[in-house]
C-alpha cells in the first residue's frame, strides 16, 4: 500500500487516499470560483491495524479423506486490547 502524500489540491469533489495505520487529522477547506475560502472542516481518523483471531480449536478434529466435513473454528481476537469472541 502506498500512502497518499499531503497536502492535496483538486478540483474533484470526491478524493481517495491511502493511509498508514495511526491517528490523522485532515482538513478540507474549499474555494469557490471567485477564490473566497470556506471555513475549513477537520476530521479526525485513526486506522487501526488488522488483528487476526487467534485460533482455539477446530471442532470436529478429524475427517476421513475424500469426505466433506463441516467444521467450527473457536477463537478469540482483540478488539482494544479487550478479548472478544469470534
Amino acid at each position: 500500500m502506498e500512502t497518499t502524500k499531503f497536502p492535496i489540491e483538486t478540483d474533484q469533489p470526491k478524493l481517495d487516499v491511502e493511509l498508514p495505520v495511526g491517528v490523522h487529522v485532515l482538513k478540507l477547506t474549499v474555494f469557490d470560483d471567485a477564490g473566497m475560502a470556506s471555513r475549513t472542516d477537520t476530521v479526525v481518523i485513526r486506522v487501526q491495524a488488522e488483528v487476526k483471531p487467534d485460533v482455539i480449536t477446530i471442532v470436529p478434529t478429524a475427517g476421513a479423506q475424500g469426505s466433506t466435513v463441516s467444521a467450527t473454528i473457536f477463537g478469540k481476537r482483540k478488539w482494544f486490547g479487550c478479548p472478544t469472541p469470534v
